[in-house]
């Protein structure tokens, strides 16, 4: 019914790029019809800015995708017309670290209207983990406390778990399959050697 994003987020993440010298990049990103940063700005829309975790194999196996301790950063869209065209990452300093225009970038599109046909009021936040090839959005409720056993865990492309895209799977469930995921991941010493 409705979803919620975090504040304290960056603000004028356009300008943040243009100051770190990324007007070459933006040019060129893939989808980009404009021919001057002046074109590019008047075509251009930021989206919502949300939070994105990435949890370690230790916090998934205790049953944990964005807790207090989860390394976290801050991401928006960058729309131009209709076309979604990069996933802009900033650090927990606000700054800009990095463009993205994978798959992702679609992904979290269909993941998040998946995300406002859920009855409530929601937050949302996505999860990413490159070990596990996966990537989620986390909706929490946004009445009541946030307890993570009344959330939903939606992934989106390009997750390549078990667990069905663009699909609300109650945390229980989600979780239990990481933590599958994750007992099949050797764990190595300091050799490169497994353990165990």
């Amino acid at each position: 019914m409705a979803i919620h994003f975090p504040s304290g987020g960056p603000e004028n993440t356009f300008d943040l790029m243009l100051r770190v010298g990324w007007d070459d990049v933006l040019l060129s990103l893939p989808r980009n019809a404009a021919r001057s940063l002046d074109e590019f700005r008047a075509d251009l829309k930021i989206g919502p800015t949300f939070n994105v975790f990435y949890p370690t194999i230790d916090e998934v196996e205790r049953g944990t995708l964005a807790g207090p301790e989860t390394r976290y950063g801050w991401r928006n869209l960058l729309i131009q017309g209709k076309q979604v065209l990069a996933q802009i990452e900033a650090g927990t300093d606000n700054q800009p670290l990095a463009i993205h225009t994978g798959p992702a970038k679609d992904g979290i599109v269909q993941a998040l209207q998946s995300a406002e046909a859920l009855p409530g009021e929601w937050h949302v936040m996505a999860v990413e983990s490159p070990v596990l090839k996966f990537c989620a959005l986390l909706a929490r409720p946004a009445v009541g406390p946030a307890l993570d056993e009344d959330s939903y865990v939606i992934p989106y492309a390009p997750d390549m778990t078990d667990l069905p895209d663009y699909t609300a799977i109650p945390f229980a469930r989600a979780i239990a399959t990481l933590r599958g995921l994750a007992d099949a991941i050797p764990v190595l010493n300091g050799n490169g050697d497994a353990i165990g």
